[in-house]
């Protein structure tokens, strides 16, 4: 049966979903992980045998496994918001969501009035689904409010990167100075701006002096004077205890 059948490793965990694509252009075998919704996409060639696919999905098994580790508390952390509470933090102002599901919908759509949002969901999504489209949506407003902040901030600096956001479990953000690309933390949009603009301009800055030496905090200083205050907010991660404790 299990010849005829494509199935997961026995190893990876029961509520993990596989989704399986063939398409007629694909050559390869190709895995993407939703550590939010938790689903396994499997893209393969449109004749490829069930048995090849069982076996690269044995083959993959523990580096899917290592992955799902790993990345099991940003799961967690979005999935918070679906648990009947209202509340959530959003760029520093306590902000209120709403879900609401409804049987006409085929697509969802955001509605905004002041420092509430109303999701409107299709009636059949799960608790997953939904949870990925909110994190698409906050995740977007992150990439926006990094746009509006990059055009005077690297005129200030006369310096220019390109913006990537991560989960990140100890850095806020990194610097690829050989490629001048920078990683922001995803969580930094529960944060005032003013900790996204300081941990923009600390990445930035890394494109003059590497490390983080006198002649660095020279730059941060002049180029970004109240700092201080920013780097205490964000070390002492003042708005994710606010989250976890919704």
């Amino acid at each position: 049966m299990s010849e005829n059948r494509i199935m997961l490793p026995a190893i990876l965990p029961p509520e993990l979903k596989l989704q399986v694509k063939r398409r007629s252009v694909c050559r390869h075998l190709q895995l993407k992980i939703s550590n939010v919704a938790y689903v396994l996409t499997l893209t393969a060639p449109l004749k490829c045998p069930v048995r090849q696919i069982n076996a690269f999905l044995q083959a993959e098994a523990e580096n899917i496994l290592s992955f799902l580790q790993k990345s099991g508390p940003a799961r967690e952390n979005y999935l918070k918001l679906l648990q009947n509470k209202e509340v959530f933090y959003l760029f520093g102002q306590e902000c209120k969501r709403y879900v609401v599901r409804q049987a006409s919908k085929t697509a969802a759509e955001v509605k905004q009035e002041a420092e509430t949002y109303t999701f409107y969901v299709p009636q059949a999504w799960t608790q997953e689904a939904v949870a990925t489209f909110m994190h698409n949506y906050f995740r977007r407003l992150l990439m926006q409010k990094i746009a509006d902040l990059r055009p005077e901030l690297e005129t200030r600096l006369g310096l220019t990167a390109s913006y990537h956001i991560r989960r990140m479990k100890t850095r806020w953000g990194t610097c690829n100075v050989a490629k001048a690309k920078i990683n922001i933390n995803s969580d930094l949009l529960l944060f005032p701006v003013s900790c996204l603009e300081y941990v923009m301009c600390h990445e930035l800055l890394h494109l003059k002096e590497r490390r983080h030496n006198r002649h660095f905090y020279e730059l941060l200083t002049e180029y970004c004077p109240d700092w201080r205050a920013s780097a205490e907010i964000l070390c002492k991660r003042h708005y994710l205890c606010l989250l976890d404790n919704l």
